[in-house]
């Protein structure tokens, strides 16, 4: 066999087992000897290159498009949806279209074969390299083209799982304190995080979706560029409310030092639980300067 036809054969090979995204038994050793062609031809970052740019043609002419498509066919959203029987559909739209989102960057990104071509190779680190640059890419391309509707689903969707997450805490905190007897809450006809009838309560599935969505907005490297303004306008309007709730006209120092407790153990805490990180760093610190200095001109 002439070195063209090896050539031929090799990439033929390579390029099925790429775009099949994963292992095939016994496939190590033909995928060792292929490299081993191509590496001796100086093709390996060809064919680097040539997935690269396939990706690329998916993400910019298939994926982006159908995951914006998604929200464009369902601008007419209720007016309050959080607080409407509407509120799992808002949310469920938006959960199920990032997962879809999320599957299908990953097995490129996260691709097992291309992780052995980088490896076999000897160059596992430009691999991790490959992956942050594929990151950035779909990062771009989703921004360039993010419609004015998509903030609303955003907003729906956080300031429900914060309805949610506050309304489980109290709960829990209220059937201890109670120590047994009788928990008027079970008594009330509606759930009070989703708003949904007690027998159909959505708490714990938006609670693990909404947790979901996030560890997945958070592994493509998206979650400071999607929702870092949605979690800020949410927090921005959960301190207004308390503010009005609690101390309406109140300038007094405890009263201020109540808030800023409040803000730590309830606003920044819930912030932890978005990003699942117990802190993280300069980030937060930044956050809550911003929440204080919003407390105090509020």
């Amino acid at each position: 066999m002439s070195n063209t036809q090896l050539l031929n054969q090799s990439w033929d090979y390579l390029s099925k087992q790429l775009t099949h995204f994963e292992e095939s038994d016994d496939y190590l050793s033909k995928l060792t000897d292929a490299l081993r062609v191509l590496r001796d031809q100086s093709f390996v970052e060809v064919l680097i290159e040539w997935y690269y740019d396939l990706y690329y043609t998916f993400i910019n002419e298939e994926l982006v498009p159908h995951f914006w498509s998604t929200f464009r066919n369902h601008q007419q959203l209720s007016e309050d949806t959080a607080n409407t029987s509407t509120a799992g559909t808002t949310h469920a739209i938006l959960f199920s279209t990032a997962d879809h989102l999320f599957v299908s960057a990953n097995k490129w990104i996260n691709n097992v074969v291309l992780s052995r071509v980088f490896d076999t190779n000897g160059n596992y680190q430009q691999y991790v390299e490959m992956q942050m640059k594929m990151k950035s890419l779909l990062r771009s391309i989703l921004l360039a083209e993010i419609p004015i509707c998509f903030n609303q689903y955003l907003l729906s969707a956080y300031s429900l799982a914060f309805a949610v997450n506050q309304y489980q805490k109290n709960r829990a905190n209220n059937s201890c304190e109670l120590n047994g007897s009788v928990d008027m809450i079970e008594m009330d006809t509606k759930c009070g995080g989703c708003c949904q009838q007690t027998n159909d309560c959505l708490c714990q599935s938006i609670s693990e979706d909404f947790l979901k969505f996030n560890q997945q907005l958070s592994e493509l490297s998206l979650i400071e560029v999607i929702s870092g303004d949605a979690i800020t306008s949410v927090m921005h309007t959960c301190i207004d409310k308390h503010i009005y709730e609690s101390c309406k006209g109140n300038f007094e120092v405890s009263c201020i030092c109540n808030l800023k407790n409040w803000i730590d153990n309830t606003v920044i805490n819930w912030v932890r639980f978005v990003y699942e990180m117990s802190s993280f760093g300069n980030s937060l610190s930044n956050l809550e300067e911003r929440l204080t200095h919003f407390l105090y001109e509020t």
